[in-house]
């Protein structure tokens, strides 16, 4: 039980970690974050669908982008491991989709 001094914070990431919800709070994140972790020209051709074992699903939204997105991996690899830490996203799979 927490004292009356714990902040609020500490309260909320332990209840968080609790329930086993981080992955779906990083994921929520990166959704609300898309735009400013890979910027508006990519922001808005692709969705960020959901994290499964380590890997980020994207929907793309034409087979131009998705092509061009696939010889861009490295670079939104490390944009993403910037706003999430390290090891969040192992690898990004994309697919056509909105």
């Amino acid at each position: 039980m927490p004292s009356p001094f714990t902040p609020l914070s500490a309260v909320v990431e332990h209840f968080i970690q609790n329930r086993g919800l981080e992955g779906k709070l990083r994921e929520h994140n990166l959704k609300n974050g898309w735009d400013e972790i890979v910027g508006e020209p990519i922001s808005s051709h692709t969705r960020p669908d959901a994290i499964r074992f380590g890997t980020l699903h994207v929907l793309v939204d034409n087979s131009a982008w998705l092509q061009q997105l696939t010889f861009l991996k490295p670079e939104l690899m490390r944009k993403i491991e910037r706003y999430l830490g390290e090891g969040v996203v192992k690898d990004i799979a994309l697919r056509l989709g909105r």
